[in-house]
């Protein structure tokens, strides 16, 4: 499993973090934007780190769509943001990318994945409320079951002790388990 740091710099560069699950740097990693005019980074160095130019007049807060060209294992995908979905930060604020396996089982114990998760399933139920229908979506490219997601982001609101993470977990139950109630 991979993390990666984004970092919105002055010089429309975007830098790039790229860690395990364990925050331990993660060397020889590529990615690219996908977005006509995004660079394709250099392999990320010994400390993980590289960056992306993204397209010419892209600020913070616009889309900053990513894809992993090379990884350590070629099963690697982005776990989070949900298939490369990131945001150029405002500086000197850095978004994190996960890559991982999918199917890893560290990617339902890991909050930041699991948030990922949760808010791409308010995202599409936004857009087509079908709630069974989008999580199967979203287990099938993670790797996991339906339930697996499911009860990792239940767990996430019972366990976790940052407000913000529970908040979206208690977002998430509120639509996927309508008789849910706050505890």
């Amino acid at each position: 499993m991979c993390i990666c740091l984004i970092h919105s710099a002055r010089s429309q560069s975007v830098q790039i973090q790229v860690s395990d699950y364990h925050q331990r740097p993660i060397q020889g990693a590529i990615l690219s934007g996908k977005a006509s005019g995004t660079s394709t980074s250099k392999p990320s160095d010994l400390a993980g780190k590289t960056q992306i130019i993204p397209p010419p007049g892209a600020q913070p807060g616009d889309p900053l769509p990513l894809t992993l060209v090379k990884a350590p294992s070629p099963k690697m995908i982005i776990m989070s943001p949900f298939e490369g979905r990131a945001t150029i930060p405002k500086s000197p604020w850095f978004v994190e990318v996960i890559l991982g396996e999918p199917g890893n089982t560290w990617a339902l114990k890991d909050e930041r994945v699991v948030s990922t998760w949760a808010i791409t399933l308010l995202e599409l139920n936004k857009v087509e409320q079908a709630p069974e229908s989008n999580l199967s979506r979203v287990a099938s490219i993670a790797g996991f079951t339906p339930e697996q997601i499911d009860h990792a982001i239940h767990s996430m609101y019972n366990d976790t002790e940052n407000v913000n993470r529970r908040a979206l977990a208690r977002d998430y139950l509120r639509v996927y388990h309508p008789r849910f109630v706050n505890k």
